[in-house]
């Protein structure tokens, strides 16, 4: 449970988070482990990362934070000279390897095989991508079937910041999961905007203009079953607030990167979920860190919690 928000203006690019970690006790209760936890961390002068998802990791048996990780491939991986567009690359394979993909598959691929022969369901083939397990197998009349698993995107990343030759970009990925370019200064309507990630229901009310529960209402069914999905969601854009992120002064976009975050705590803090979902945790909380990245100058903090 996290919330990170990125804003890219014409001034530069703001990187903001929250500082709680959640995690799920013994008798399956989601509790605060933490408010104190880094999830912005500077990767060069001229990139910047924010982490949402997993708090820690285990490697070699024991149990370490996300900040130590990136404190460790930033020792063991020479990136000061090298620009977003390869830094994200970097990190992206770096912690895929530290994630072990391979022997989660196995195991989800033994856990399966076991499930299905007690089902006395005939396995076909199994095949994965990095996103997803797919099993064929045989149903009870004989018939061949096909059944989807996707894995868990348990570590995701915003990658911001600039290139060697004065161009920026946003990338975000989810380990497992792909690399996605989300904001880029070579693609005119890919410049300038916000993005998110982590616990976004309320940064989705308020700047998209509705949930993205909005389709389990039966009549929105109804609509994207009659018109389409992607009618439907041209008519819900026009919701959108229209905001000019292009000329909006580097320091405007500091202040509402820290309203959407504060936002998000504080409404967390007196609901409880929605009427049709209820049961939400207040996954976001404790300081809000924010840092800047400017053509000009690189990256900087414009505040940062005191960890003693």
């Amino acid at each position: 449970m996290s919330l990170i928000v990125f804003a890219t203006t014409s001034e530069g690019i703001v990187l903001a988070g929250d500082s709680r970690q959640s995690y799920i006790n013994r008798r399956g209760m989601v509790k605060t482990g933490s408010d104190n936890v880094f999830k912005i961390f500077e990767l060069n002068n001229m990139v910047g990362m924010g982490a949402t998802g997993l708090g820690t990791m285990i490697e070699n048996n024991t149990n370490k934070s996300i900040r130590k990780f990136v404190e460790e491939f930033k020792k063991s991986v020479d990136i000061q000279n090298k620009g977003v567009t390869e830094v994200s690359k970097i990190v992206y394979d770096w912690f895929l390897s530290k994630y072990d993909l391979d022997s989660k598959i196995k195991t989800l691929r033994d856990r399966l095989n076991v499930d299905y022969k007690m089902q006395n369901l005939e396995i076909i083939d199994m095949t994965n991508t990095k996103t997803e397990l797919t099993i064929k197998y045989y149903d009870y009349e004989k018939r061949v079937c096909e059944k989807k698993y996707p894995f868990p995107k348990e570590l995701n990343f915003m990658i911001t910041g600039f290139n060697n030759d004065g161009t920026y970009e946003l990338y975000s990925m989810s380990i497992p999961g792909e690399i996605e370019k989300k904001r880029t200064s070579n693609m005119i309507g890919m410049e300038y905007g916000v993005n998110w990630e982590g616990q976004a229901d309320i940064v989705g009310r308020i700047l998209k203009g509705y949930d993205f529960r909005i389709s389990n209402i039966s009549f929105v069914q109804e609509s994207i079953d009659k018109y389409g999905k992607d009618t439907i969601n041209n008519q819900l854009n026009n919701l959108q607030y229209s905001i000019q992120w292009g000329t909006m002064p580097l320091q405007d976009a500091v202040e509402f990167c820290e309203l959407i975050i504060k936002t998000t705590i504080a409404i967390q803090k007196f609901s409880d979920g929605i009427i049709a979902d209820p049961g939400e945790v207040a996954g976001v909380g404790g300081e809000i860190d924010i840092a800047v990245i400017k053509p000009e100058t690189g990256f900087s903090w414009v505040k940062r919690k005191n960890i003693i």
